[in-house]
Protein backbone atom coordinates (compact mmCIF):
# COMPACT_ATOMS: atom_id res chain seq x y z
CA UNK A 1 0.00 0.00 0.00
CA UNK A 2 1.29 3.48 -0.87
CA UNK A 3 2.46 5.55 2.06
CA UNK A 4 -0.08 8.34 1.48
CA UNK A 5 -2.87 5.76 1.69
CA UNK A 6 -1.54 4.58 5.02
CA UNK A 7 -1.44 8.25 6.03
CA UNK A 8 -5.10 8.56 5.08
CA UNK A 9 -6.00 5.53 7.19
CA UNK A 10 -3.97 6.85 10.13
CA UNK A 11 -5.73 10.20 9.77
CA UNK A 12 -9.12 8.49 9.62
CA UNK A 13 -8.47 6.64 12.87
CA UNK A 14 -7.10 9.73 14.62
CA UNK A 15 -10.01 11.80 13.28
CA UNK A 16 -12.56 9.33 14.59
CA UNK A 17 -11.05 9.56 18.07
CA UNK A 18 -10.90 13.36 17.82
CA UNK A 19 -14.57 13.47 16.84
CA UNK A 20 -15.57 11.45 19.91
CA UNK A 21 -13.43 13.60 22.21
CA UNK A 22 -14.95 16.74 20.68
CA UNK A 23 -18.45 15.45 21.41
CA UNK A 24 -17.48 14.86 25.06
CA UNK A 25 -15.98 18.31 25.49
CA UNK A 26 -18.82 19.98 23.63
CA UNK A 27 -21.18 18.42 26.18
CA UNK A 28 -19.04 19.75 29.01
CA UNK A 29 -19.01 23.20 27.40
CA UNK A 30 -22.79 23.19 27.06
CA UNK A 31 -23.20 22.11 30.70
CA UNK A 32 -21.30 25.20 31.86
CA UNK A 33 -23.26 27.54 29.58
CA UNK A 34 -20.85 27.94 26.66
CA UNK A 35 -23.42 27.81 23.89
CA UNK A 36 -26.61 29.28 22.52
CA UNK A 37 -29.83 27.17 22.56
CA UNK A 38 -30.11 27.03 18.76
CA UNK A 39 -26.65 25.60 18.20
CA UNK A 40 -26.97 23.30 21.20
CA UNK A 41 -30.08 21.72 19.69
CA UNK A 42 -28.54 21.60 16.23
CA UNK A 43 -25.44 19.79 17.48
CA UNK A 44 -27.31 17.30 19.65
CA UNK A 45 -29.36 16.27 16.60
CA UNK A 46 -26.17 15.58 14.67
CA UNK A 47 -23.77 13.90 17.10
CA UNK A 48 -23.08 10.87 14.88
CA UNK A 49 -22.74 12.94 11.71
CA UNK A 50 -20.35 15.30 13.50
CA UNK A 51 -18.09 12.39 14.45
CA UNK A 52 -18.18 11.05 10.89
CA UNK A 53 -17.31 14.45 9.40
CA UNK A 54 -14.37 14.81 11.80
CA UNK A 55 -13.14 11.36 10.79
CA UNK A 56 -13.34 12.30 7.10
CA UNK A 57 -11.40 15.51 7.66
CA UNK A 58 -8.97 13.53 9.78
CA UNK A 59 -8.33 11.33 6.74
CA UNK A 60 -7.82 14.35 4.45
CA UNK A 61 -5.48 16.01 6.93
CA UNK A 62 -3.61 12.73 7.35
CA UNK A 63 -2.68 13.01 3.67
CA UNK A 64 -1.70 16.66 4.19
CA UNK A 65 0.50 15.58 7.10
CA UNK A 66 2.17 12.97 4.89
CA UNK A 67 2.87 15.62 2.23
CA UNK A 68 4.21 18.20 4.71
CA UNK A 69 6.01 16.14 7.36
CA UNK A 70 9.47 17.03 6.00
CA UNK A 71 8.97 20.72 6.78
CA UNK A 72 7.75 20.08 10.34
CA UNK A 73 10.55 19.95 12.95
CA UNK A 74 11.15 17.15 15.44
CA UNK A 75 10.55 13.42 15.54
CA UNK A 76 7.30 11.80 14.44
CA UNK A 77 5.61 12.41 17.80
CA UNK A 78 6.55 16.10 17.89
CA UNK A 79 5.64 16.49 14.21
CA UNK A 80 2.18 15.13 14.92
CA UNK A 81 1.71 17.32 17.99
CA UNK A 82 2.78 20.46 16.13
CA UNK A 83 0.57 19.58 13.16
CA UNK A 84 -2.48 19.09 15.38
CA UNK A 85 -1.77 22.36 17.19
CA UNK A 86 -1.44 24.27 13.91
CA UNK A 87 -4.75 22.83 12.67
CA UNK A 88 -6.36 23.97 15.92
CA UNK A 89 -4.95 27.49 15.51
CA UNK A 90 -5.87 28.02 11.85
CA UNK A 91 -9.31 26.39 12.03
CA UNK A 92 -11.37 26.52 15.29
CA UNK A 93 -9.27 29.24 16.92
CA UNK A 94 -9.24 31.35 13.75
CA UNK A 95 -12.99 31.09 13.21
CA UNK A 96 -13.49 31.91 16.90
CA UNK A 97 -11.64 35.20 16.45
CA UNK A 98 -14.04 36.19 13.66
CA UNK A 99 -17.07 35.20 15.75
CA UNK A 100 -15.74 37.22 18.67
CA UNK A 101 -15.18 40.22 16.37
CA UNK A 102 -18.92 40.15 15.62
CA UNK A 103 -19.92 39.75 19.27
CA UNK A 104 -20.47 35.98 19.41
CA UNK A 105 -18.26 35.53 22.48
CA UNK A 106 -20.06 32.45 23.80
CA UNK A 107 -19.76 30.59 20.49
CA UNK A 108 -16.10 31.60 20.21
CA UNK A 109 -15.33 30.36 23.73
CA UNK A 110 -17.07 27.04 23.11
CA UNK A 111 -15.25 26.55 19.81
CA UNK A 112 -11.88 26.97 21.50
CA UNK A 113 -12.80 24.92 24.58
CA UNK A 114 -14.31 21.99 22.68
CA UNK A 115 -11.72 21.72 19.90
CA UNK A 116 -8.36 22.25 21.62
CA UNK A 117 -7.85 18.80 23.13
CA UNK A 118 -9.36 16.87 20.16
CA UNK A 119 -6.87 18.39 17.73
CA UNK A 120 -3.96 17.83 20.12
CA UNK A 121 -5.00 14.18 20.53
CA UNK A 122 -5.45 13.91 16.77
CA UNK A 123 -1.91 15.14 16.16
CA UNK A 124 -0.38 12.85 18.79
CA UNK A 125 -2.22 9.79 17.42
CA UNK A 126 -1.18 10.72 13.90
CA UNK A 127 2.46 10.92 14.95
CA UNK A 128 2.24 7.59 16.81
CA UNK A 129 0.57 5.80 13.90
CA UNK A 130 2.98 7.25 11.33
CA UNK A 131 5.90 6.10 13.48
CA UNK A 132 4.42 2.63 14.02
CA UNK A 133 3.90 2.02 10.31
CA UNK A 134 7.15 3.74 9.31
CA UNK A 135 5.37 6.02 6.87
CA UNK A 136 8.15 8.57 6.66
CA UNK A 137 9.83 6.99 3.66
CA UNK A 138 10.88 10.18 1.86
CA UNK A 139 13.82 11.67 3.75
CA UNK A 140 14.66 14.36 1.20
CA UNK A 141 15.22 17.73 2.83
CA UNK A 142 12.83 20.42 1.63
CA UNK A 143 14.33 23.90 1.47
CA UNK A 144 12.35 26.44 3.50
CA UNK A 145 12.85 30.19 3.53
CA UNK A 146 13.12 32.90 6.16
CA UNK A 147 9.82 33.18 8.02
CA UNK A 148 10.10 36.98 8.20
CA UNK A 149 9.86 37.11 4.41
CA UNK A 150 6.21 36.13 4.58
CA UNK A 151 5.09 38.81 7.06
CA UNK A 152 4.70 41.86 4.80
CA UNK A 153 3.35 39.99 1.74
CA UNK A 154 0.97 38.09 4.02
CA UNK A 155 -0.25 41.29 5.69
CA UNK A 156 -0.88 43.09 2.39
CA UNK A 157 -2.52 40.01 0.90
CA UNK A 158 -4.70 39.66 3.98
CA UNK A 159 -5.85 43.29 3.74
CA UNK A 160 -6.73 42.81 0.07
CA UNK A 161 -8.60 39.62 0.92
CA UNK A 162 -10.45 41.46 3.69
CA UNK A 163 -11.56 44.19 1.30
CA UNK A 164 -12.87 41.64 -1.19
CA UNK A 165 -14.59 39.67 1.60
CA UNK A 166 -16.39 42.78 2.87
CA UNK A 167 -17.55 43.73 -0.64
CA UNK A 168 -18.87 40.22 -1.33
CA UNK A 169 -20.56 40.08 2.09
CA UNK A 170 -22.39 43.36 1.49
CA UNK A 171 -23.34 42.49 -2.10
CA UNK A 172 -24.74 39.15 -0.96
CA UNK A 173 -27.00 40.88 1.51
CA UNK A 174 -28.06 43.62 -0.93
CA UNK A 175 -28.99 40.93 -3.45
CA UNK A 176 -30.90 39.17 -0.62
CA UNK A 177 -28.79 36.00 -0.75
CA UNK A 178 -28.08 36.15 3.00
CA UNK A 179 -28.93 38.32 6.00
CA UNK A 180 -26.10 39.83 8.01
CA UNK A 181 -27.39 42.91 9.83
CA UNK A 182 -29.88 42.39 12.67
CA UNK A 183 -31.35 39.42 10.80
CA UNK A 184 -32.34 41.63 7.86
CA UNK A 185 -31.10 42.33 4.37
CA UNK A 186 -29.06 45.45 3.67
CA UNK A 187 -30.53 48.40 1.82
CA UNK A 188 -28.73 51.03 -0.26
CA UNK A 189 -29.69 53.82 2.17
CA UNK A 190 -27.08 52.85 4.77
CA UNK A 191 -24.89 50.71 2.55
CA UNK A 192 -21.70 52.76 2.66
CA UNK A 193 -21.73 53.20 6.42
CA UNK A 194 -22.26 49.49 7.06
CA UNK A 195 -19.66 48.50 4.46
CA UNK A 196 -17.02 50.75 6.04
CA UNK A 197 -17.67 49.12 9.42
CA UNK A 198 -17.56 45.60 7.98
CA UNK A 199 -14.52 46.39 5.82
CA UNK A 200 -12.57 47.69 8.82
CA UNK A 201 -13.20 44.49 10.76
CA UNK A 202 -12.38 42.20 7.84
CA UNK A 203 -9.27 44.11 6.82
CA UNK A 204 -7.87 43.97 10.34
CA UNK A 205 -8.75 40.30 11.00
CA UNK A 206 -7.53 39.14 7.59
CA UNK A 207 -4.34 41.16 7.94
CA UNK A 208 -3.52 39.31 11.18
CA UNK A 209 -4.32 35.91 9.72
CA UNK A 210 -2.69 36.88 6.43
CA UNK A 211 0.58 37.28 8.34
CA UNK A 212 0.12 33.81 9.85
CA UNK A 213 -0.58 32.20 6.48
CA UNK A 214 2.19 34.25 4.87
CA UNK A 215 4.69 32.82 7.36
CA UNK A 216 3.40 29.29 6.72
CA UNK A 217 3.78 29.97 2.97
CA UNK A 218 7.52 30.46 3.37
CA UNK A 219 7.71 26.97 4.88
CA UNK A 220 5.44 25.31 2.33
CA UNK A 221 6.60 27.27 -0.72
CA UNK A 222 8.54 24.44 -2.36
CA UNK A 223 5.79 21.84 -1.94
CA UNK A 224 3.02 24.00 -3.43
CA UNK A 225 2.81 23.40 -7.20
CA UNK A 226 3.12 25.99 -10.01
CA UNK A 227 4.88 29.35 -9.90
CA UNK A 228 4.12 32.98 -9.18
CA UNK A 229 0.49 34.02 -8.83
CA UNK A 230 -0.71 30.50 -9.69
CA UNK A 231 1.29 29.08 -6.79
CA UNK A 232 -0.27 31.70 -4.53
CA UNK A 233 -3.76 30.95 -5.85
CA UNK A 234 -3.36 27.22 -5.23
CA UNK A 235 -2.07 27.95 -1.73
CA UNK A 236 -5.05 30.22 -1.08
CA UNK A 237 -7.45 27.48 -2.17
CA UNK A 238 -5.69 24.94 0.05
CA UNK A 239 -6.00 27.30 3.02
CA UNK A 240 -9.67 27.91 2.20
CA UNK A 241 -10.37 24.18 2.02
CA UNK A 242 -8.61 23.29 5.27
CA UNK A 243 -10.10 26.19 7.23
CA UNK A 244 -13.39 27.69 6.01
CA UNK A 245 -14.63 24.71 4.02
CA UNK A 246 -13.82 22.34 6.87
CA UNK A 247 -15.84 24.44 9.34
CA UNK A 248 -18.83 24.91 7.03
CA UNK A 249 -18.91 21.24 6.04
CA UNK A 250 -20.38 20.54 9.50
CA UNK A 251 -23.04 23.19 9.01
CA UNK A 252 -23.85 21.93 5.50
CA UNK A 253 -24.46 18.37 6.67
CA UNK A 254 -26.31 19.50 9.80
CA UNK A 255 -28.54 21.83 7.79
CA UNK A 256 -29.34 19.16 5.21
CA UNK A 257 -29.96 16.57 7.93
CA UNK A 258 -32.47 18.83 9.71
CA UNK A 259 -33.82 20.60 6.59
CA UNK A 260 -32.77 23.94 8.06
CA UNK A 261 -32.66 25.89 4.79
CA UNK A 262 -32.41 29.25 6.55
CA UNK A 263 -29.12 28.21 8.14
CA UNK A 264 -27.86 26.91 4.82
CA UNK A 265 -28.56 30.20 3.08
CA UNK A 266 -27.57 32.64 5.82
CA UNK A 267 -24.48 30.87 7.13
CA UNK A 268 -23.23 28.41 4.53
CA UNK A 269 -23.55 30.65 1.50
CA UNK A 270 -22.21 33.58 3.48
CA UNK A 271 -19.17 31.77 4.89
CA UNK A 272 -18.28 29.75 1.79
CA UNK A 273 -18.86 32.38 -0.90
CA UNK A 274 -17.24 35.17 1.09
CA UNK A 275 -14.38 32.89 2.13
CA UNK A 276 -13.89 31.62 -1.42
CA UNK A 277 -13.46 35.08 -2.93
CA UNK A 278 -11.35 36.20 0.01
CA UNK A 279 -9.04 33.22 -0.57
CA UNK A 280 -8.76 33.99 -4.28
CA UNK A 281 -7.77 37.61 -3.59
CA UNK A 282 -5.38 36.60 -0.81
CA UNK A 283 -3.71 33.89 -2.88
CA UNK A 284 -3.31 35.99 -6.03
CA UNK A 285 -1.81 38.94 -4.18
CA UNK A 286 0.47 36.69 -2.12
CA UNK A 287 1.68 34.94 -5.26
CA UNK A 288 2.32 38.32 -6.87
CA UNK A 289 4.16 39.85 -3.92
CA UNK A 290 6.17 36.98 -2.43
CA UNK A 291 9.57 36.26 -3.92
CA UNK A 292 11.67 33.40 -2.61
CA UNK A 293 15.12 34.54 -1.46
CA UNK A 294 17.90 34.14 -3.99
CA UNK A 295 21.00 32.19 -3.08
Amino acid sequence: MKSWKIGAIAGLIAGLVAGIVYHIFYGIGVSIGLDQPYWRQMYMKNVETGIVITAIWGMILGIVFFKTHNIIPGNSFLKGLLFGFVIFIITPFRIATFWAAYGNYIGAALNIFAWFLPWIIYGLLLGILFNKFKIFLDKRKIVVYDLKGGILPGAISGICGGIVASIVMVLGSVLEIWKIVSGEYMHPTNLLEIWIDIAGTHMFMNMIWGIVFGIIYTKAYNIVPKKGIWKGLIYGMIVFSITTLQVTSYFIVWGLNTSDWLMLSNIILNHDIVGFFQAIAFGLVLGLLYRKPTK
